[in-house]
C-alpha cells in the first residue's frame, strides 16, 4: 500500500502537471493571438502599398474605407469609423464608417423610418456630425493625441443611449490618428461581435493600425492638396488667358491722335478693365473701369460688364446714356459687396470734342498742349450697383470739352495713384501728374506716357507686392485729321 506521502506527492504532481498544461494552452493562445495581430498588421501594410500601387486611381476616400474595414477585422469589432479633423475649422467629420455605426455624437433624435429607410438616416445623420477638437469622446482623443478604452459604454454617460438593441454600444475603443505630433484624425471602433469587452490588446494592435495608416492619409492628403492645387492653377491660367483676351488686342490707329494703355492685374486675374469701340470711321468710345476686388470674381464681373459695354455703345454716342444701360444690365448680377466705377468717353475727331460720364470712377486728368497747370475734368457719377436705377440715372451726367493741339487726356484707375509701399507711402496723383507732364514736355507721346508710368510705378514698388490692379489710358490730340 502506497504511503499518505506517496499518495500527496502523487496528488501534488498531477496538480502540477495540469497547471502546466494550462499555462502551455494559455501560451499557445497568446501566441496564436499575436500571430493573428502580426498577420493583420502585416496584411494591412501589404494592402497599403497596393492601394499606391494603384497610381491615380487612389482616393483619400478609398484608402480610409480600408483603414476601417481592418480596424474591424484586428479587434473583432462590430462597426467602426474614422473621423478626419478639418484644419481649416478645426472640427471632425465620419470620413468613412463600415459594420453597425450609429451617430455616437448626438445619438438619434427621433424615431427611425421603418424598412431600408433605418439604415439611410442612420448614415446621414452619420454623415452631418461634427465635432469640435476638445468636445465629448472624439474631440477629447484629437485634442490629447492619446487612446481612450471604454469596456463598458454601456455604463458610461457621455455615450448616447438607442432605443433600438443593435445600435446599442457596449464597448468602445477610441485612438489617435497621428503623424509626428500632428492628430490627423481618430479612428473608432465599438462592440466586438463576440461581445466580450475591448481590452488593452485591442488598444495594442488599433493603435499600431492608426499609426500606420496615419503615415499613407498624411501623404495622401498632401498629394491630394497638390494636385488641386496645380489643377487650380491651371484653371487660373485659362482663365487670365481669356481675359487677356477680353481686353483689346490692337490699340486703334486714329489720324490726328494717339491711344496707348496698360493694365497690371495684382493677382493672376483682375477686376480692372479698359477698351475701345470704333463707332465709325470719326468716333471712338473709350472705356476704363475697375470692378471692386481681385481674383475670378471680379474677372468674371468685368467680363459681363464688357458685353453690356459693348452692346450698348453702338446704340448710341451719349457717354451717359450708356452708362445707365449698362448698369440696368449688370446692377443685378452684383453681390451686395460688389459694385464697379467706369469712366466712358466719346472722342469726335471732326469736332475735336470728347464727351465723358462718369460713374464713380477717378476722375481723367487734362493736360494742355501749350504747357499749362493739368487740372481735373469734375463731374457727378455713382458707381454701378449702387443704389436704384433711378438713383443712379439722376447721378450721371455728360462733360463735354473742346481739345485743342497737343492736349492729354489720362484715364486711370485708383491702383495707379494707391500703389503704396510701408516705407514710402502711396505713389499718389501728384506723382501720376509730374511723370506724365514731364514725358509730353520732353517731346514724348502717349506710348511715352504709358511707358513712363508703368516704368515709374515699378521703381516705386521695388520688391513690394501690388495690392490693387493698375490701369492708365492715355489720349493726346495732334490736331485736325490728316
Amino acid at each position: 500500500m502506497p504511503s499518505n506521502v506517496t499518495i500527496f506527492l502523487i496528488a501534488l504532481l498531477a496538480v502540477l502537471v495540469m497547471v502546466a498544461m494550462q499555462s502551455v494552452r494559455r501560451l499557445r493562445a497568446q501566441r496564436n493571438t499575436l500571430r493573428g495581430q502580426r498577420d493583420v498588421v502585416l496584411s494591412f501594410m501589404y494592402d497599403v502599398a497596393d492601394v499606391f500601387a494603384e497610381g491615380d486611381n487612389v482616393t483619400l476616400s478609398a484608402l480610409l474605407k480600408r483603414v476601417v474595414q481592418y480596424a474591424l477585422r484586428s479587434t473583432g469589432a462590430g462597426g467602426g469609423a474614422i473621423y478626419v479633423l478639418d484644419e481649416a475649422d478645426r472640427v471632425l467629420r465620419a470620413a468613412s464608417y463600415a459594420g453597425i455605426f450609429p451617430p455616437i455624437v448626438q445619438g438619434m433624435d427621433g424615431p427611425l423610418p421603418e424598412g431600408s429607410g433605418k439604415t439611410i438616416e442612420i448614415e446621414r445623420r452619420l454623415r452631418e456630425e461634427e465635432v469640435t477638437v476638445g468636445e465629448g469622446l472624439i474631440g477629447e482623443v484629437a485634442a490629447s493625441g492619446k487612446p481612450l478604452l471604454i469596456p463598458h459604454a454601456d455604463m458610461d454617460p457621455r455615450i448616447p443611449g438607442f432605443e433600438e438593441e443593435y445600435l446599442r454600444v457596449r464597448s468602445m475603443l477610441l485612438v489617435p490618428m497621428r503623424f509626428h505630433d500632428q492628430v490627423l484624425g481618430v479612428l473608432v471602433v465599438i462592440n466586438r461581435v463576440d461581445e466580450s469587452p475591448f481590452i488593452e490588446a485591442h488598444q495594442d494592435i488599433l493603435q499600431a493600425l492608426a499609426d500606420q495608416a496615419s503615415v499613407s492619409v498624411h501623404h495622401m492628403q498632401f498629394s491630394e492638396t497638390l494636385s488641386e492645387s496645380r489643377q487650380l492653377q491651371s484653371d487660373l491660367r485659362t482663365a487670365a488667358q481669356i481675359q487677356t483676351a477680353l481686353l483689346p488686342k490692337d490699340i486703334p490707329d486714329l489720324p490726328g491722335c494717339e491711344l496707348a494703355a496698360f493694365s497690371v492685374p495684382a493677382q493672376k486675374i483682375g477686376g480692372d478693365y479698359y477698351d475701345f469701340v470704333q463707332l465709325d470711321d470719326t468716333h471712338l468710345g473709350m472705356a476704363i473701369a475697375d470692378v471692386s476686388g481681385k481674383g475670378v470674381s471680379a474677372g468674371l464681373v468685368m467680363a459681363i460688364c464688357r458685353s453690356a459695354l459693348r452692346g450698348a455703345a453702338h446704340s448710341t454716342w451719349d457717354p451717359a446714356r450708356v452708362l445707365k444701360e449698362v448698369n440696368r444690365v449688370v446692377a443685378d448680377d452684383l453681390q451686395e459687396d460688389m459694385f464697379i466705377s467706369m469712366l466712358y468717353m466719346v472722342l469726335c475727331l471732326d469736332s475735336a470734342e470728347i464727351v465723358f460720364a462718369r460713374a464713380g470712377h477717378t476722375q481723367p486728368v487734362i493736360h494742355p498742349g501749350d504747357g499749362t497747370e493739368p487740372w481735373c475734368v469734375q463731374s457727378k457719377g455713382m458707381a454701378i450697383g449702387i443704389g436704384t436705377p433711378d438713383m443712379f440715372d439722376a447721378a450721371i451726367e455728360d462733360h463735354r470739352i473742346q481739345l485743342a493741339k497737343g492736349d492729354t487726356v489720362i484715364a486711370y484707375t485708383d491702383g495707379v495713384t494707391e500703389a503704396q509701399t510701408e516705407e514710402k507711402g502711396e505713389w499718389g496723383l501728384t506723382s501720376l501728374i509730374d511723370t506724365v507732364r514731364g514725358t509730353l514736355l520732353d517731346g514724348g507721346g502717349a506710348a511715352d506716357v504709358t511707358h513712363n508710368v508703368r516704368s515709374s510705378l515699378q521703381t516705386f514698388l521695388d520688391d513690394e507686392p501690388q495690392y490693387d490692379d493698375m490701369t492708365l489710358l492715355a489720349v493726346r490730340y495732334l490736331g485736325s485729321k490728316t
